[in-house]
């Protein structure tokens, strides 16, 4: 799913990060940061309780501290229109030259 977003990301050149760590230092990792934006694909939500609640104390503690999560599930990733609207509406609302490009058109 990861190897899926980060193509779309790359074909449309966006800038984004792989893996970055989450500023509260425990060791939690995104999927990808676009600009202000902490992307995570929840591939497991439902399936692992433990996973369920890391994914919980991520959404908390992004709340914290005011990031913005954009949340995506195996079903949008796996859906070509899906994934294409919802990472058009990501890149439209961040701040990546892409984005600025794209609201000047």
């Amino acid at each position: 799913a990861e190897k899926i977003v980060d193509d779309w990301l790359y074909e449309k050149k966006i800038e984004h990060r792989v893996h970055d760590p989450y500023p509260w230092h425990n060791g939690m990792k995104c999927d990808f940061l676009v600009g202000d934006t902490w992307v995570e694909i929840f591939g497991l939500e439902g399936q692992v309780g433990r996973y369920d609640k890391l994914k919980s104390e991520k959404i908390r503690l992004a709340k914290e501290l005011k990031l913005k999560i954009f949340r995506l599930s195996l079903k949008d990733v796996y859906s070509k229109n899906k994934l294409d609207a919802k990472l058009n509406y990501l890149c439209l609302t961040t701040t990546t030259p892409w984005a600025a490009e794209q609201r000047n058109r």
